[in-house]
């Protein structure tokens, strides 16, 4: 995986690594290593074809020709798999998010604090792609990192309107002075 990322472009690395981060395995896999996965599909799919066509030794031309496409379909798979794991992440995340706004609303409203609601509010949710970003985020910022650039990350991460929305919002209010409360309650009302 090493060599491959060496010799892989630093744009088609980013493309890829978010790509990953979309589908909620960025942390599983780098971008080399899904090209390695990638390859080695591709090699498991012809070592395959190649067993059945002589080791089994087929010689009608439909099964062949099934058989023949099996190696560039499993060079593929993983980007099929990518795909749909990206949509049903997605999909999922856009289900959950407004229950996670309405609370960060009401938390907001009782007084706390945008961390403390935050961690209210995903501690209200089950397990999934919004409890996970913004845990990822509230560990970002106990860390260090400034709220905007963990923002900004998440919004990378997650590459749905909705969130990219949300982020800019809180941004703008904390940059500008406004009432984040009210922001939040806009958002929630979208």
């Amino acid at each position: 995986a090493s060599s491959v990322d060496a010799s892989l472009p630093a744009q088609k690395r980013e493309v890829l690594q978010t790509q990953l981060n979309a589908a909620g395995a960025g942390y599983m896999l780098t971008p080399a290593e899904f090209l390695v996965v990638r390859r080695l599909a591709f090699i498991a799919g012809l070592a395959l074809a190649v067993y059945v066509i002589f080791v089994l030794d087929v010689k009608d031309p439909m099964y062949l020709a099934a058989i023949g496409s099996l190696a560039p379909f499993a060079y593929l798979y993983p980007d099929m798999w990518l795909r749909d794991a990206t949509k049903k992440r997605q999909a999922r995340f856009e289900k959950e998010f407004p229950f996670f706004l309405d609370v960060l609303v009401l938390g907001m409203k009782a007084g706390l604090t945008f961390p403390a609601a935050v961690e209210q509010a995903i501690e209200q949710l089950r397990e999934g792609p919004v409890r996970q970003e913004f845990g990822r985020y509230l560990r970002e910022t106990r860390t260090g990192v400034a709220r905007r650039v963990a923002l900004d990350r998440l919004a990378q991460r997650v590459v749905i309107p909705a969130v990219t929305n949300f982020t800019a919002s809180v941004i703008q209010a904390e940059e500008t002075g406004g009432s984040l409360g009210e922001v939040l309650a806009d958002q929630a009302r979208m």
